[in-house]
């Protein structure tokens, strides 16, 4: 497979996660039975505890069981169990700033990561509210990739940012669980 091949599939990997993105069936097929042909199964939902409130971000979410939910100021942090997906929600600005928060956020991670590389969203929606955005591929200061997915959404009064980390090792199910999670995800503000 040639490298722009592989980008291109790890960028398609990270879209599937992104809750700007409509839902994507999670059927596959399998052989091997006693029948001639292929059984599909459906995969399960993944399991996600009751939906959260948070009154400070204006917030609602249902988090995937396992994850861990960590609250600072005006940002919550949502990782799953085995570190390779963080989600991170804030609301750094008043509402209608959205191009300048997007711009701010795009250069910071531009500084804090090596070979970035940001692939513009298409306009799509995070929270249920309209979002701007952009996919980052780029190699933490250790080398390590790391893609992160940017989306940038005005509520009534606060701009907000959604950015979804994913490392390379991320497994299947956990990419299920974020993609739960963003589904459900309501911003109010």
């Amino acid at each position: 497979m040639t490298s722009g091949t592989t980008i291109w599939l790890r960028r398609a990997a990270l879209m599937a996660i992104v809750g700007v993105v409509i839902g994507i069936p999670v059927t596959l097929l399998l052989g091997g039975s006693d029948e001639s042909e292929p059984e599909a199964i459906t995969r399960a939902e993944p399991e996600l505890d009751p939906a959260v409130r948070d009154r400070g971000l204006r917030a609602r979410y249902e988090l995937p069981k396992g994850w861990r939910r960590e609250r600072s100021d005006r940002t919550l942090r949502l990782q799953a169990r085995d570190g390779s997906i963080l989600v991170a929600v804030a609301a750094p600005a008043p509402a209608g700033r959205a191009t300048e928060v997007r711009d701010d956020l795009l250069a910071s991670i531009r500084s804090t990561y090596e070979d970035v590389d940001v692939n513009r969203g298409r306009g799509r929606q995070v929270g249920g509210l309209d979002a701007k955005g952009a996919v980052v591929s780029a190699r933490q200061p250790d080398g390590d990739p790391i893609r992160i997915l940017v989306a940038v959404a005005t509520g009534d009064e606060r701009t907000y940012v959604v950015e979804v980390f994913t490392a390379p090792s991320a497994k299947p199910n956990r990419l299920r669980q974020a993609q739960a999670l963003l589904n459900s995800l309501r911003l109010r503000g």
